[in-house]
């Protein structure tokens, strides 16, 4: 079997990567792979010419149009999960925004009990519990010592799961809902091209697109260690949070 290893040509100088590739070569020996390594600046000639005779190709750093290259040529693609998973898990996404003091909306993972699988995608699970007059798990509460309301938890993790089991599905994550505009932000490498807003069905430039949303932005790709990414915010009134991604 060939298969291929992607990875950024800045990894060359650390001593700890050579000693993972060296690991990784051996290991592919061991399992009959014949392994390639390839940083940014070789895989795009090697993928054109020899993509025929690629059994598999493993992004350790991610390139968006290598990957796109790959997927139109064919060649069965991987990604680690710590690209992969902020891109398309809520819940991954919002906890590394977290470990990054990055402000996102309240959320809740809620466990999955094993024999109540997920059943429906979590939109329409929403729109059940929503009918079902359950304010999952999250309600305004009003604090004592300041006149303000703020999101908080109103049900215990075991109680909210008798009522999703009820419903028939358990999703992994909940949100805080926020009523304010949703704000859409393009991040390349180091710099964010601006925040976005829709208004009467088109997107215009959002009155928040400022400095500090920007450098928000720029942190929340470089958190979830990307090239690029579209990022989804939403404004709470105040300064806008970080509620998703996109590759």
């Amino acid at each position: 079997m060939d298969g291929a290893l992607v990875y950024s040509p800045l990894r060359n100088a650390d001593p700890l990567f050579r000693e993972e590739k060296a690991f990784l070569t051996a290991s592919s020996v061991v399992c009959g792979v014949e392994l390639k390594w390839l940083d940014f600046l070789e895989a795009e000639s090697y993928l054109e010419t020899r993509f025929k005779k690629i059994d598999f190709l493993y992004f350790y750093d991610e390139d968006l149009y290598l990957e796109d290259l790959a997927v139109r040529l064919g060649i069965p693609t991987f990604n680690t999960p710590d690209n992969y998973l902020p891109a398309h898990d809520l819940g991954a996404f919002y906890k590394r925004m977290k470990e990054n003091d990055l402000p996102c909306p309240a959320f809740y993972a809620s466990p999955n009990l094993g024999k109540y699988p997920l059943s429906r995608n979590f939109e329409s699970l929403s729109v059940s519990l929503k009918d079902a007059g359950v304010f999952y798990p999250f309600c305004l509460r009003k604090k004592e010592e300041v006149a303000v309301y703020k999101p908080s938890l109103c049900l215990t993790p075991n109680e909210f799961n008798g009522e999703l089991m009820e419903l028939g599905s358990t999703p992994f994550v909940a949100e805080e809902h926020l009523k304010g505009p949703s704000l859409l932000a393009l991040a390349i490498g180091e710099r964010c091209y601006g925040v976005l807003e829709k208004k009467d069905g088109a997107y215009v430039r959002s009155r928040y697109d400022d400095r500090f949303v920007r450098h928000m932005v720029v942190s929340a790709l470089r958190a979830s260690q990307r090239q690029a990414g579209l990022f989804l915010l939403q404004s709470d009134g105040r300064t806008p949070l970080l509620s998703g991604m996109s590759s």
